[in-house]
This record gives structure tokens, sequence and C-alpha cells, in this order.
């Protein structure tokens, strides 16, 4: 994935800035679940996923999310959908104000993945 950390290691670009928070250096991890953007989108995916907060250590709320993907059922592809559509999102904002220099708010990015 084409991440700005690793266009830096091909020596595309010079620097590696998220472009969601302008805090940090983006690599998967950052961009999908360490970035404050993205932890509010997740935060408010998980609550409907599971209809109830997440817990506040997100490492252990991943285990345990993953963990009830293993099962062959309705409720199972039903988060498994939602992880896939989540973090595609994500990504189509990241570049959406990469490439477009255009954005959308936290709140309309959720609707559009809850709806």
């Amino acid at each position: 994935i084409h991440t700005q950390d690793n266009l830096v290691k091909k020596h595309l670009i010079d620097h590696s800035q998220c472009i969601l928070c302008n805090h940090a250096a983006e690599n998967v991890g950052h961009l999908f679940f360490n970035c404050p953007f993205s932890y509010h989108v997740w935060k408010e995916v998980l609550q409907h996923i599971q209809e109830r907060p997440p817990l506040r250590n997100f490492k252990h709320e991943w285990v345990r999310i993953f963990h009830l993907t293993k099962w062959k059922s309705m409720k199972s592809n039903r988060i498994l959908q939602y992880l896939k559509l989540t973090i595609a999102v994500i990504w189509e904002e990241r570049n959406l104000r990469r490439f477009a220099r255009c954005s959308s708010s936290i709140s309309a990015i959720i609707f559009k993945i809850l709806s």
C-alpha cells in the first residue's frame, strides 16, 4: 500500500506526514488505527457493531473483534463487512485530501460507513 512512509523509502517524496491529523508520520498502522481521526471513526463504527462503547485499550478491542470474526455466522460476516468498509473509506478520505484537496467531516464519513 502506498502510504507516505513507503513513498519516502522509494525516494518518491521527501517527507511523511499523515494528512488526516498532520501530527505523525503516515504508515499503515498510524493511518488506519492510531491516527486520532481514524480513532474517532473506528470508535463510532465499533460502537455501532457491538451496540456498546469500545474498550479504552484499542489493542484489546481488536483482539476481541478479530476473535468474533472467526466464526461463520451472520454477525461475524456483518462485522467483517464493516471492518473492510471502514478501511476503504479511511483510505478514500486520505486520497481525497491528498490528491483532490477536499475533505469530509468525521460525521459524514461515519454516516457513509453506517448507512
